[in-house]
């Protein structure tokens, strides 16, 4: 079985959970990995940092689908939610594929764990959501239209770090 969350990080670099749609998993993947070095954060990615990675290995080789319902729900959601708990706050990033999972974990960070929520809503027409747009404001957190802007915003925001 495949370790459910990793140890904490050294309190030099923040970490924030990445929540988004499991069907821009691949995508999303390449740009963590640069963005994790430009702005000196650590991402944890439920589908490649916990225990859903045998089930992605399951959905990449075709064996399952993205929604298989044979999928341990308890794991993967208990998994998700340890993970968000163990993290300094959030990026969460909306895509044109509608995430129910990437909805809950917005609420759950920033409503319930009072944490730092910033929401990538590549959407425009999303992105003035009422929902969304109190979910990222409640706990220093914003709203940007794009990862580009992310980018380049969020440099200093609310992790305390100095950048070179």
């Amino acid at each position: 079985m495949v370790e459910k969350t990793k140890q904490k990080s050294p309190r030099n670099k923040k970490r924030y959970y990445l929540a988004h749609p499991i069907k821009d998993r691949l995508e999303i993947r390449a740009w963590e990995k640069e963005i994790e070095k430009q702005l000196g954060i650590e991402l944890v990615n439920p589908f490649y940092d916990a225990a859903e990675i045998g089930n992605i290995k399951q959905v990449d080789s075709g064996e399952k689908g993205v929604y298989d319902s044979s999928f341990d729900s308890s794991e993967i959601v208990e998994g998700d939610l340890e993970l968000i708990r163990n993290a300094d706050g959030m990026v969460a990033i909306i895509t044109k594929n509608i995430s129910v999972g990437t909805n809950m974990e917005i609420f759950f960070n920033s409503y319930v764990l009072k944490r730092p929520t910033h929401i990538i809503v590549e959407s425009e027409e999303l992105r003035g959501h009422s929902w969304l747009r109190y979910m990222s404001v409640r706990f220093a957190g914003k709203i940007y239209k794009n990862r580009k802007e992310f980018a380049e915003k969020f440099l200093g925001k609310d992790d305390g770090q100095k950048r070179v």
